[in-house]
């Protein structure tokens, strides 16, 4: 937690660069702040490994996702697109491919390799998730990992929502698929 002088430092520091270079810039750098104080936030909390970033701005970190079994990831913020990409780890026992589109309470299914009700099944899992917070995501499900690319939260709540949500869909899809059928 930042202490007082740095946040009234921190202040006047927009408030000269909102003069300086306009409202807009300065809008849009304490958006990105909220996006990467919101980011960094939850991930302290899981001690969470920094990784170098692929690009100058991007935060990027690796670490485990809790809930009933450990489930290792890497998470990227890119807070100049607004976007984020949670990367998770599985050990399916089946060749599982499955992309699917959430868009406000529904998740589309847009390509697949299950048949049409284990598809649906899986789409109805993500609706009744804790994904509810968000309003669009794309979620792609592979043998190996599952891929979560969404708009970038405000606050660690949101965080903190969609790590169990997709903790609980890893641990329901791997118990779905962990040996051939």
């Amino acid at each position: 937690m930042a202490s007082v002088w740095e946040r009234i430092g921190e202040a006047a520091g927009y408030a000269i660069g909102a003069a300086i270079f306009g409202p807009s810039v300065a809008l849009a750098r304490r958006e990105r702040r909220i996006m990467r104080r919101a980011f960094h936030e939850w991930l302290d909390e899981i001690d969470a490994e920094r990784l170098p970033p692929p690009d100058r701005g991007h935060s990027k970190r690796s670490g485990n996702l809790r809930g009933a079994e450990r489930l290792p990831f890497e998470v990227e913020l890119d807070p100049f697109d607004k976007r984020a990409r949670v990367d998770v780890a599985l050990a399916l026992g089946r060749d599982v491919r499955t992309e699917l589109s959430k868009v406000g309470r529904h998740a589309i299914v847009r390509g697949t390799n299950l048949d049409a009700d284990t598809a649906n099944e899986i789409a109805r899992e993500v609706e009744a998730s804790a994904l509810l917070r968000v309003d669009t995501c794309t979620l792609d499900v592979r043998k190996d990992r599952l891929v979560l690319d969404l708009p970038a939260p405000r606050d660690a709540d949101t965080w903190r929502a969609i790590e169990r949500a997709i903790s609980v869909l890893a641990e329901s899809l791997s118990r779905r698929f962990s040996s051939y059928r």
